[in-house]
């Protein structure tokens, strides 16, 4: 276990003692996250209430339920000509989607429809940001229930009167600055991941790896050594933007916590990479150069550049095959204030990133000798 300790510290204090690397990975993002804050300011406005779209999510088989959740949308239709506001159509398809929608505010509500028991249950996800809004809707949703349980209620193929239960769920503000400091975090996490990736193929290059691998030292420590090592690097470039976009633009991040966490595993994620490609690669230089392309081009489609939802569907579904994409919407559903359940794909996804990785850079490395 020291021998795990000490080869993971020193793999920390190269990649710090680099200059140009420290410089690279850790005060560029920053500095591109203080742009984009100064970019950002005063962009945010005081709560009015204006007209604003609603997403209805039917999710319901019970027929009761269904005939319940078919009563609700014609009574959101039949208010839209006074009400402020409008059915979205074509807009937010599944949750995910919706809820992306109403993080950027193109959305004022969303309304999860769904079977419970003997009753209907009604999610309603709402903007903290706009009160006003979520008071309407909420005002709506009990006159609602209120109707569909009195005598007065429609008794349609007897599905009604049955229980309308509302659950609220208020959505924390994650507005554009906060948007982009972790997605800016995830894609230059991807620079670092192959700034590491480059100083081990250095190492096997200069037989570095060689003689450590003739010390009283199993495999498996040293190759842990070097995972956690880079892994901390990338963890401290994310944790450098958390902390710039709090404390020098007053991002304030909710379940700071469990972010921190998430960034730790999606840094242990693209370090197994990055130990994958140093068993690949044999250029240094050219894989740090490699790894601008890469991360780019990975960022602009895993919502670090632009959301998901203006992709088409398939390539919006392709995207989660890259850890990137996990990542960032897990930070995001956790900054927004939403359930722990709903970051568990990203903690199964980034787990079998780096297992998975880890276990085919140990199978090239015990081939080629070189652990």
């Amino acid at each position: 276990m020291r021998a795990l300790f000490a080869l993971t510290g020193s793999r920390i204090l190269l990649a710090l003692r680099d200059p140009l690397a420290f410089l690279l990975y850790l005060l560029f993002p920053s500095l591109l996250v203080g742009i984009l804050g100064l970019a950002f300011q005063g962009t945010w406005e005081a709560p009015t209430l204006t007209s604003f779209p609603i997403s209805v999510l039917d999710e319901t088989t019970a027929p009761k339920a269904e005939a319940l959740a078919r009563a609700l949308q014609e009574a959101l239709r039949a208010a839209e000509p006074s009400a402020p506001w409008s059915l979205a159509e074509g807009k937010g398809k599944d949750l995910s989607t919706a809820l992306t929608l109403l993080r950027k505010e193109e959305l004022g509500a969303v309304l999860v429809l769904r079977d419970g028991g003997n009753s209907l249950v009604v999610d309603a996800y709402l903007d903290e940001r706009q009160p006003t809004q979520a008071a309407v809707v909420l005002s709506f949703l009990d006159a609602f229930q209120t109707l569909s349980s009195s005598s007065a209620a429609p008794q349609s193929a007897g599905a009604l009167p049955i229980p309308l239960e509302v659950k609220e769920t208020s959505l924390i503000p994650v507005g554009p600055f906060a948007y982009y400091t972790l997605a800016m975090g995830v894609m230059f996490s991807v620079f670092v991941a192959f700034g590491g990736a480059g100083r081990i193929v250095e190492d096997r290059n200069t037989s570095i790896f060689a003689r450590i691998s003739t010390y009283p030292v199993s495999k498996s420590s040293i190759l842990a050594g070097y995972l956690l090592g880079n892994a901390f690097v990338i963890w401290l470039s994310l944790l450098l933007l958390l902390v710039v976009a709090e404390l020098a633009f007053g991002v304030r991040w909710h379940g700071l916590g469990l972010l921190l966490v998430l960034a730790g595993m999606y840094a242990l994620a693209w370090s197994g990479i990055s130990l994958l490609l140093a068993t690949i690669a044999n250029d240094a230089a050219v894989l740090r150069m490699l790894g601008g392309f890469v991360g780019m081009a990975v960022g602009s489609i895993s919502g670090s550049m632009y959301p998901l939802y203006l992709f088409p569907p398939s390539i919006a579904a392709a995207a989660h095959l890259l850890p990137n994409t996990w990542a960032l919407e897990a930070m995001l559903n956790v900054a927004a204030g939403l359930p722990v359940a709903s970051t568990w794909p990203a903690w199964i996804a980034l787990t079998a990133y780096t297992v998975g990785s880890l276990a085919l850079a140990t199978q090239r490395l015990t081939r080629q000798g070189g652990a």
